[in-house]
C-alpha cells in the first residue's frame, strides 16, 4: 500500500484562516444531526467496515464525542467479538513522553508540543469504564506508570508507537474525488496528522497503517458535485494526510488507495 503523502499549500496562514472558517460551518451543521440519525449511520458503517477489517488483528480507533460523528462503540464491540486487538488514543506532549519534536511548522523547534499515544485495551468492559479526563474531557485510556527515576529513554519506549495495521481517523469532513480525494479537515489540533508522521518517524522500515476516515454522510464532501453546498474544497498544509479509505453513514466506502 502506497504511503500517504502529504500535499503542499503555498500560503500557510491563508490555509489555516480557510480551515478554520470550514471547520466553524459544518460543526454548526453537524451539531444539527439528530441522535437517531447517527445511531443509525453509525450502526451502517460497523457493516461496512466489518469486511474490510477482516484481514487485520491491530485496529486503532477512537472514542467517540458525544453528538456530531460516528459513534464508534459498535466498531469497538465489533472489533474485540471478532479477537482483534484494540488500541485506543492518549492526549499527550513531548514534554511527559520524551518523545521526538515534530511539529516543524512551530517557530520554536525545541518546544514541547502536544501528541497522541495508543494504548491497547484488555476487554470492552475497560473500555465501557473510560472517564473523561484532560484538557478535551475526553474518554481515554490511562497511561501506564513510569516512575520518577525511569530515564528519558525508558519513558519515551514505553509510549512509542504500537505496530498497527489500521487507524480509525475522526474527522470534521472528508473529500472524496475531485483533485483531493481522501482529504481531510480534523478538528484543528493536529494531533492525527502528527501522530502519521510519528508513526513513520519511529518505524522507518514499516510500512503505514490503513489510514480509514469514518465519517456521517454529512461530514462526506464531494468535490465533482454540481450543487454549491457540498463542493467544497478542502484546504491543504503540507503536513497534512489523505485517507487510503473513507467510510459513510450511507454505506458507502470510497477507495483512494485500495494498494
Amino acid at each position: 500500500m502506497p504511503v500517504p503523502m502529504p500535499m503542499p499549500m503555498p500560503n500557510t496562514a491563508t490555509t489555516k484562516a480557510a480551515k478554520q472558517a470550514l471547520r466553524k460551518q459544518f460543526n454548526v451543521s453537524l451539531s444539527q444531526v439528530s441522535k437517531t440519525s447517527v445511531d443509525i449511520q453509525s450502526a451502517i458503517i460497523v457493516d461496512s467496515l466489518a469486511p474490510i477489517l477482516k484481514p487485520y488483528h491491530s485496529i486503532a480507533c477512537f472514542m467517540s464525542m458525544d453528538h456530531s460523528e460516528v459513534n464508534t462503540q459498535g466498531i469497538i464491540k465489533w472489533i474485540f467479538e471478532q479477537g482483534k486487538s484494540l488500541y485506543l488514543p492518549r492526549c499527550t506532549n513531548t514534554r511527559d513522553t520524551h518523545q521526538v519534536k515534530l511539529r516543524t511548522q512551530t517557530k520554536d523547534l525545541t518546544k514541547d508540543h502536544p501528541h497522541l499515544t495508543f494504548h491497547k485495551m484488555k476487554s470492552y468492559e475497560e473500555v465501557l469504564n473510560l472517564q473523561p479526563q484532560g484538557k478535551y474531557k475526553l474518554r481515554e485510556p490511562m497511561p501506564e506508570n513510569v516512575s520518577s527515576s525511569s530515564s528519558s529513554a525508558s519513558a519515551s519506549a514505553l509510549y512509542l508507537p504500537p505496530q498497527l495495521d489500521v487507524i480509525l481517523v475522526p474527522s470534521v469532513i472528508f473529500g472524496i474525488n475531485g483533485d483531493k480525494p481522501g482529504a481531510r479537515l480534523g478538528h484543528g489540533a493536529g494531533f492525527y496528522d502528527d501522530f502519521f508522521k510519528r508513526y513513520q518517524y519511529y518505524n522507518p522500515d514499516k510500512k503505514m497503517p490503513l489510514l480509514i476516515g469514518i465519517g456521517l454522510k454529512e461530514q462526506i464532501i464531494d468535490n465533482n458535485a454540481t450543487s454549491s453546498s457540498t463542493n467544497v474544497q478542502i484546504p491543504i498544509d503540507d503536513h497534512d494526510y489523505f485517507m487510503d479509505c473513507i467510510v459513510s453513514g450511507d454505506g458507502q466506502v470510497y477507495w483512494i488507495n485500495k494498494g
